[in-house]
C-alpha cells in the first residue's frame, strides 16, 4: 500500500503545521510564564525593599532607646552619687 507522491506531499504540509503551530504555542505558554516570573521577581523585590525598611526603622528605635535608656540611668547614678 504506496502513497503517491500528492498524498504523501500533503500529510508532509499537515505535519509540518501541527509541528510549527504546537511550537508557537508552547512559545506562547513559555513567554507568559517568562513575564509571571518576572512580575513575581519584582513584587518580591518591593516586599523585601519595604521588609528592609521596617527593619532598619526598628533597629534604629531600639538603639535611641537603648542610649536614651543609659542616659537616663547615667542621670539617675550621678544624681545619687552627688
Amino acid at each position: 500500500m504506496s502513497l503517491d507522491e500528492s498524498t504523501r506531499l500533503k500529510q508532509w504540509v499537515v505535519s509540518l503545521g501541527v509541528s510549527v503551530t504546537c511550537c508557537a504555542a508552547l512559545f506562547v505558554i513559555f513567554a507568559a510564564f517568562l513575564l509571571d516570573n518576572q512580575r513575581q521577581y519584582v513584587e518580591a523585590k518591593v516586599r523585601i525593599d519595604y521588609l528592609e525598611e521596617r527593619l532598619a526603622a526598628a533597629e534604629n528605635h531600639v538603639m535611641w532607646q537603648s542610649r536614651q535608656t543609659a542616659n537616663i540611668l547615667r542621670g539617675l547614678n550621678q544624681a545619687t552619687t552627688t
